[in-house]
């Protein structure tokens, strides 16, 4: 599985290689210039930065946000975190949470039936599983 910085990385090469082939011209950035804004950009997703997050909506391809598979990616569960998926008051599946906390759905379910992530029908908020997340990631740094 690839760190968070690669991610970045080899998704800002391939957007400057699909640039170069459509507008016919080499780009000026080297590949040292896109590693530094990579880590940038991760940085600014550790602290919640709002230009972060954006920064990643506009590297990844809006394609690989809307299944699980990029959410459950290290980038993509930091994304998540620093409040790149959507509002709060939002629900997702709990085999969505699933994929963003890193753990089965039978966890997500006792979770749900301990009250630590309240459930919305058959759904969850996306601000629980957020504050979740970041409760994950807290302990996983510190």
């Amino acid at each position: 599985m690839k760190d968070i910085k690669q991610d970045l990385f080899d998704r800002m090469m391939l957007l400057r290689s699909r640039y170069e082939v459509a507008f016919h011209s080499a780009s000026d950035s080297t590949d040292w210039e896109i590693a530094k804004y990579a880590g940038v950009i991760e940085k600014g997703l550790h602290d919640g930065l709002d230009t972060a997050v954006r920064a990643v909506r506009a590297v990844v391809d809006p394609a690989d946000m809307s299944g699980t598979a990029f959410w459950s990616t290290p980038l993509g569960a930091l994304t998540f975190a620093a409040g790149g998926y959507s509002t709060d008051d939002m629900t997702v599946s709990q085999a969505f949470a699933a994929g963003v906390l890193g753990c089965s759905r039978q966890n997500v379910h006792d979770l749900t039936r301990k009250g630590t992530l309240p459930v919305v029908g058959r759904m969850v908020r996306v601000g629980d599983v957020r504050a979740l997340l970041r409760d994950k990631l807290d302990k996983l740094v510190k």
